[in-house]
């Protein structure tokens, strides 16, 4: 009976070692693929082919602030006269990428949908995407230093969203400092 009970001993101990081993990940965190539908603003459909089979994912371009136009449908309404806020966003991006390969840089498998930075020719795409001035980082996403300073230097240069804010004593301040 101490035989059996020791022999059990032993092998609980080995499956609570065993469990304590870090995860890795092995999952490519680099999809290159065709990009056939904008979603979104902030997302696009991807299609790849991955192990000879062809895929598709959705991909939620991270650290940019849509504000109100995240995760609204591209879809075409009603109204196909008037030029909503919502429809310039989504032609914009459809023009800048439907159609042409990018690679995706994963940061979270985060199911349906992915979580990343889009590259089109050697060009981060969510860092284009401030430094135009369409949109304002997501400080609730992230901190990074680079982020902050690509807004900056759009707002200085007053393009985009920031065009509107010239003679502003506070924007100004903002440039000088």
């Amino acid at each position: 009976m101490k035989i059996v009970f020791s022999l059990c001993f032993a092998s609980m101990l080995a499956i609570g070692a065993h469990a304590k081993e870090p995860y890795v990940d092995l999952r490519n965190v680099n999809i290159q693929g065709e990009v056939v539908e904008v979603s979104s603003p902030n997302v696009l459909k991807l299609e790849a082919i991955q192990h000879g089979k062809r895929r598709h994912f959705w991909v939620d371009i991270i650290h940019v602030d849509f504000g109100e136009l995240r995760n609204k449908s591209c879809a075409k309404g009603e109204d196909i006269f008037r030029s909503t806020p919502l429809e310039i966003a989504c032609e914009d991006m459809t023009k800048r990428i439907k159609g042409k390969t990018v690679q995706i840089e994963v940061t979270e498998w985060s199911q349906p949908i992915l979580k990343g930075y889009v590259f089109h020719n050697q060009t981060n795409l969510n860092h284009e995407l401030i430094t135009e001035g369409k949109y304002p980082v997501d400080y609730t996403q992230t901190r990074d230093a680079n982020l902050v300073v690509l807004e900056k230097k759009a707002r200085c240069q007053r393009v985009g969203i920031w065009s509107s804010k010239l003679g502003i004593a506070e924007e100004d301040l903002k440039c000088q400092l």
